[in-house]
Parts: C-alpha cells; sequence; structure tokens
C-alpha cells in the first residue's frame, strides 16, 4: 500500500478515493507519501450531503451505513424517494427517442424502486433504520411526497403502529 506506481489507473483511483474517505491520519499519510498531497488535504463532505445520481450512489450509502452505522448515510437513500416523480419513465423509455432527458428519467425512476425496495428490506433487518425511518417521518422538514413513501414502508415494518388506509371511489361506467 506504501507504493501506487504498479497499481492499474482504475485499482488506484479506488484506493485513493477508500483512503481520502476514511478521512483518517493513517489514509492521509499514505496519500501524502504517493504524492497525493490534494487528495490527502481535501475535507471529507458529510455522507448525509451525499446526492445520489446513479445506483453505485445508492450502494456506497448503503455500504457506509453497513460499515460505519452512521445514520447519516440513510439520508441520501430516503431523499431518492423523491425521484418517485418520475413514475412511467421506464414503461416510457422503451417507446421513447432514448434520448439522455428520457434515460435519466428512466434511470431516476429505477433508483427510487431500488431506495424504496432496500429501505424495506434492510429496515426489517435492522431496527437502527426502521427508527431512522420514523423520525424523518415524524420531522416537519420532510417534504410530504416522501412521507407518503416512508410511510408505506413503516405499515409494512410496523404494521402495528402504521396502516396505510387508502380510499376512492370506483366508477362503474
Amino acid at each position: 500500500m506504501d507504493n501506487f506506481e504498479n497499481m492499474s489507473g482504475s485499482m488506484m483511483n479506488a484506493i485513493v478515493a477508500i483512503l481520502w474517505l476514511s478521512d483518517t491520519g493513517e489514509g492521509r499519510a499514505i496519500l501524502k507519501a504517493n504524492n497525493l498531497e490534494e487528495a490527502a488535504v481535501r475535507p471529507v463532505p458529510e455522507i448525509s450531503s451525499h446526492e445520489i445520481t446513479d445506483p453505485s450512489a445508492l450502494d456506497f450509502c448503503w455500504g457506509w451505513f453497513f460499515g460505519t452505522g452512521d445514520t447519516g448515510a440513510l439520508d441520501p437513500i430516503i431523499a431518492t424517494l423523491d425521484y418517485s416523480r418520475y413514475a412511467g419513465a421506464l414503461e416510457k423509455f422503451k417507446t421513447s427517442k432514448k434520448n439522455d432527458e428520457d434515460r435519466d428519467a428512466a434511470m431516476k425512476e429505477a433508483m427510487f424502486g431500488a431506495a424504496l425496495w432496500s429501505l424495506q428490506v434492510n429496515g426489517a433487518e435492522d431496527q437502527k433504520i426502521a427508527a431512522y425511518l420514523e423520525k424523518n417521518f415524524h420531522s416537519p422538514e420532510t417534504p410530504v411526497a416522501r412521507k407518503t413513501y416512508i410511510a408505506f414502508i413503516l405499515s409494512k415494518l410496523m404494521p402495528e403502529r402504521y396502516k396505510l388506509n387508502i380510499t376512492g371511489t370506483k366508477n362503474d361506467n
């Protein structure tokens, strides 16, 4: 680990990112020893401010949470529920012009689905996740649309405490 010269570019990039994100004295010393002073001194942003822009970022946040227990890593995952506004984009993409805008909308719908599913599955396995979802549900800062999906997840995780009552009318004509 002391010499990056024999590493491939992608391997070196991954190692540099890991050492930087570790935000440790040891990691910074290795970066400095390999003439990567800029990475060694650049501050690491709070994980809670991370934005989910591609599927790997979702995995990154889950890895951060499970590796550190830092619930701040759940914030970007929960914020991905806002991508519900792209509902239907995957179906539309099949017949679209397949331009960047259509592709981006389809990807955001897919990430919404992945976030919804992973919050439910991981929340069932880890009470800390369920409790954090509950905290977000009751927060006045949480957008109403996001609360709807958190309520859905909580109704699955804690059916004795959260029930969804969806009513509507059937049009027989």
